[in-house]
């Protein structure tokens, strides 16, 4: 083969090879840092640019000089080279710097060279990567179309001159990967389940969560809820309590420093007392809680009974004994009339009642002096009715003297509660939460601020309650001698839609809502439940195999207490099961074996029509010798015969490239058609 040849088969590889590093880069750009991902698709471009202009490869002192470039950008963006957040941009960058190194091979080679082979290891690489991002059905879905690509390209490399059609390369590549399925299966159900990140370096195996946390400022929650990401999914096992019921608790903030609540660490082996109220209702239900990095968990108010390892918190909430980092699925039961911690420590009660003891700067002090005279007009009444009566004047204040719900609350100074109370009035949860709390405290009141979601949307399809960062919320708890702490929402005081139907209804009209929420057209919630149907199936029976749920498996299955020392072997078995099956299938009898390549396919399919016409070629014939004895005993298919052989020949042992293949191809699979339809002169 002359050099022009090679080089044209380079330009082939180089063009498959292009495209499946774009396929396998493409999700991952968005995740590196922008001018990262922006030369990266650079890179990739401007080869693709460079290999249509048909352009000399770049020198190889300059390919060394970008990438010793890249390595310091990538050192200086991270202040690391170590850590998945480097290594993915690395990857990405070496990928697309691979394709300045390519050379035209000196001489013909029937399979790929060193260079493809490094490009496709690291587009599996890059393949994983995917995975430390997004775990969701798009990207399982384009993982496998990814892997697809890889096997086609694999496919159309080994093939050199004699590649089949792109159509029959992508069902041939398709066929593997789905012949790959039983394998993946019994991999994915049968190796031992090891819990852990998929990405095991500690400092930033679970970076990248989003949600509540432990600490609380004016305008925290309100920027939460712009998210429309999922926090996690209930499902009710029997009735289900009305919205308003639906408060899931999560972290207690009790230190406030006149700006900021923030969690109090509870005191050591103490867990709070929840006493069951008979005769009132309780709700079994099933969460999936998604990752979010600590250790809380939510639970429907109040928690009776939950699973696992699990301890119920001096505060109220559910802690897990490790930080949830990854999807948590759990069974609890809860009864929200329950009484929580009615017969309270005093130390818990000095917590709820500290302020700061600045009277300046974030101290605050027309809250105070409300808090003061609240206390001083309810002197008189009871211990047990007193922060019942304080609660009730604090909300009628809320209710009456032109308070506001709102996403875009204006900004607040030096004394935020004093300013929300008796300046702006508008505000989202947390600063309603807040001030009502600061002044309980300051009436006497034992009170703390409770942050946690409320509400949901129930999907239809799958019966879930879809519970959003959107759904983010922030109420308060007073303490009651008698009745323990007592929720108590200020923020339905002021909007009750708030609470009873959702954010949306609760909003004036003109504020920001959250991209989910500005545009709810039937059709567009019906897909949107489906898609979202779909995806809660995938995160069930997918994502949330764990090792519990194999040990179930394997119990059903006649298997219980089996171990990696027996799963191993069981996996071994039934590899060897599923490779003697496919070796059966390819030696079935009668199976009529593929043509080798299209040229060949299309000379035997020509042979096969002559043969109906009488023109039968004997198993020993060549091409030549078949046209040559045809243009003696049938002189009127002697042309179509031998322009045929001619093609074939030209095709089979002195291969073209590029568009000097496809006319000769064109040529004879039009003559194939032609012996079917023509008729001898």
């Amino acid at each position: 083969m002359s050099a022009p040849s090679a080089a044209g088969r380079q330009r082939t590889e180089l063009a498959w090879l292009l495209g499946v590093a774009a396929l396998v880069c493409a999700p991952l750009l968005p995740a590196l840092p922008p001018w990262a991902g922006i030369a990266v698709a650079v890179l990739l471009g401007g080869r693709a640019l460079l290999l249509r202009r048909d352009a000399a490869p770049l020198p190889r002192w300059l390919v060394l000089a970008g990438a010793l470039a890249v390595l310091a950008a990538v050192g200086l963006e991270f202040r690391t080279l170590f850590g998945r957040g480097p290594g993915v941009a690395l990857l990405a960058f070496l990928l697309a710097l691979k394709f300045y190194e390519f050379r035209p091979p000196p001489k013909p080679r029937p399979y790929p060279g060193r260079d493809a082979w490094v490009v496709i290891l690291l587009a599996c690489f890059l393949l994983l990567a995917q995975f430390f991002e997004s775990q969701s059905l798009v990207t399982g879905a384009w993982a496998f179309a990814c892997c697809t690509a890889i096997v086609v390209t694999l496919i159309r490399l080994h093939s050199g001159s004699q590649a089949p059609a792109p159509r029959a390369l992508v069902g041939r590549g398709l066929a593997l990967a789905l012949l790959a399925l039983p394998f993946m299966a019994a991999l994915y159900l049968l190796f031992p389940r090891i819990d852990g990140p998929l990405w095991g370096l500690p400092r930033d195996a679970f970076s990248g969560r989003s949600g509540l946390s432990d600490t609380m400022a004016p305008g925290s929650i309100a920027k939460l809820i712009q998210s429309g990401e999922i926090a996690f999914r209930v499902r009710f096992d029997g009735p289900t309590p009305a919205k308003s019921l639906l408060y899931f608790r999560g972290p207690v903030l009790e230190a406030f420093d006149g700006r900021t609540w923030s969690a109090l660490p509870p005191p050591r082996r103490t867990t709070a007392a929840i006493a069951a109220v008979p005769g009132q209702p309780d709700y079994a239900y099933t969460l999936t809680l998604e990752p979010h990095g600590n250790r809380w968990l939510l639970a429907l108010d109040h928690p009776t009974a939950w699973q696992g390892d699990a301890r119920l918190a001096a505060t109220g909430e559910l802690q897990s004994g490790a930080p949830v980092v990854k999807r948590l699925r759990y069974e609890a039961r809860a009864q929200p009339a329950a009484r929580l911690a009615a017969d309270e420590m005093p130390a818990m009660l000095e917590r709820a009642l500290r302020l700061p003891l600045a009277i300046g700067e974030h101290g605050n002090p027309r809250a105070r002096a409300l808090g003061a005279a609240l206390s001083q007009e309810t002197a008189r009444l009871p211990t047990t009715e007193r922060p019942y009566r304080i609660a009730a004047l604090l909300l009628e204040r809320f209710r009456n003297d032109g308070f506001t719900y709102s996403l875009t609350p204006p900004l607040l100074g030096a004394n935020p509660v004093d300013e929300f109370l008796f300046g702006t009035r508008r505000g989202f949860c947390e600063h309603f939460a807040s001030a009502f709390v600061v002044v309980m405290r300051a009436a006497g009141v034992p009170a703390r601020v409770v942050t946690g979601y409320q509400g949901g949307e129930r999907n239809p399809l799958d019966d879930f309650w879809v519970v959003r960062q959107s759904d983010a919320h922030a109420w308060a708890e007073v303490w009651v001698p008698g009745d323990g702490w007592v929720r108590m929402d200020p923020t339905a005081a002021v909007s009750p839609a708030r609470v009873e139907s959702g954010l949306a209804d609760a909003t004036p009209l003109g504020e920001p809502l959250p991209p989910l929420m500005r545009v709810d057209w039937p059709l567009l919630r019906q897909l949107r439940y489906r898609w979202e149907a779909a995806q809660n199936g995938w995160n069930q029976w997918v994502l949330g195999y764990n090792s519990q749920r194999q040990q179930d498996l394997l119990e059903r299955l006649g298997w219980p207490d089996a171990d990696w020392r027996r799963l191993l072997p069981l996996l071994a078995a039934a590899c060897g099961a599923l490779l003697a099956l496919a070796g059966l299938a390819a030696a079935w009898p009668g199976r009529r074996a593929a043509p080798a390549d299209v040229p060949e396919r299309l000379w035997q399919s020509l042979c096969r029509r002559l043969s109906r016409r009488g023109v039968a070629r004997a198993p020993h014939e060549g091409p030549a010798d078949f046209a040559r004895r045809v243009a003696v005993q049938f002189p009127a298919w002697g042309p179509l015969v031998d322009e045929a052989a001619a093609c074939y020949i030209q095709l089979r042992y002195r291969p073209p490239e590029g568009a000097d293949q496809r006319r000769p191809l064109a040529r004879l699979r039009a003559l194939a058609r032609a012996a079917l339809f023509r008729r001898p002169r």
